[in-house]
């Protein structure tokens, strides 16, 4: 489901059919910071009535989320050089990887920036000074509405989201910023990874 909001936050800044309707609010894209520092962070997703509390780390555009879903240690590799999304059990050495379309890309905050979202100002979360942005996209295809709360390095401290399956929230909380070990980024030795499509890859998440 993690996957799933962030191919949402896609769909409307590509047409990838996760993203984008031609409306402009005029806001500069270059108002919204257009590189992500590198951070580690604890993290809690919201989707509709279920929790996925995470623990993230963000380098050079890799992002790695580890979560637990009924005891069992799961991982999130996000790899967008390479476009593609790994979701890994590394208790038992398997994994799943998703090979994303041509002409999709996971998103990132150019694609953010060109969605033209509303700057509604300044805020302070959980302490982090941060700026609030805000997309509608009532009358697309597939309507959404997303807010996000970034820091002027680029780090999301919040994500609000609603769209037909329903409302989704996360929230980043104790964000540490530097450079993070590369190898959490990678697919260590030895594990095995099927292939598997988006579809799949959200109803594993309840998306």
């Amino acid at each position: 489901m993690i996957q799933y909001l962030y191919r949402q936050l896609l769909r409307s800044a590509l047409p990838l059919a996760f993203f984008l309707m031609g409306v402009s609010w005029g806001v500069n894209a270059a108002e919204i910071p257009q590189r992500q520092a590198s951070y580690s962070a604890d993290a809690v997703l919201q989707i509709n009535q279920r929790r996925i509390a995470s623990k993230v780390y963000h380098h050079e555009g890799r992002e790695r989320r580890e979560f637990q879903f009924g005891g069992m240690p799961q991982v999130l590799i996000l790899q967008p050089e390479l476009n593609r999304v790994v979701y890994l059990l590394p208790l038992i050495s398997i994994g799943m990887e998703l090979q994303l379309e041509e002409g999709e890309s996971l998103p990132n905050l150019a694609h953010f920036a060109s969605l033209k979202p509303k700057t509604l100002g300044r805020e302070t979360v959980n302490g982090v000074a941060a700026t609030k942005y805000d997309v509608e996209r009532l009358k697309a295809k597939e309507p959404y509405t997303l807010t996000l709360w970034l820091t002027d390095d680029g780090i999301p401290v919040q994500a609000e989201a609603s769209d037909t399956r329903g409302d989704y929230r996360l929230i980043q909380t104790n964000i540490r910023r530097g450079a993070q070990d590369t190898a959490l980024f990678e697919v260590p030795d030895g594990v095995k990874l099927a292939p598997v499509d988006a579809a799949t890859l959200r109803g594993l998440f309840g998306g």
